[in-house]
């Protein structure tokens, strides 16, 4: 359980993260090279990725999981 929230951590850190990048540079019909900043705001909208959705509830999972006191031993 521990590994698999891991990994969703990691799938779902890159997805935000090239999502980040892909917002940065303008359309290629602007005569701009960075986006503005509502294109900016506008490049985090949905849809999103299986693991970004997945992403909050693993943070419930691993505080009950801490809370059980199975992660000593």
């Amino acid at each position: 359980m521990t590994v698999g929230g891991i990994l969703v951590w990691v799938i779902a850190g890159t997805d935000l993260f090239a999502m980040l990048c892909a917002a940065i540079p303008a359309d290629a019909s602007s005569p701009a090279f960075v986006n503005t900043l509502t294109g900016f705001i506008a490049g985090f909208a949905p849809p999103y990725t299986p693991a970004i959705v997945i992403l909050p509830f693993t943070l419930g999972v691993l505080w009950i999981y801490r809370s059980t006191g199975r992660h000593e031993a």
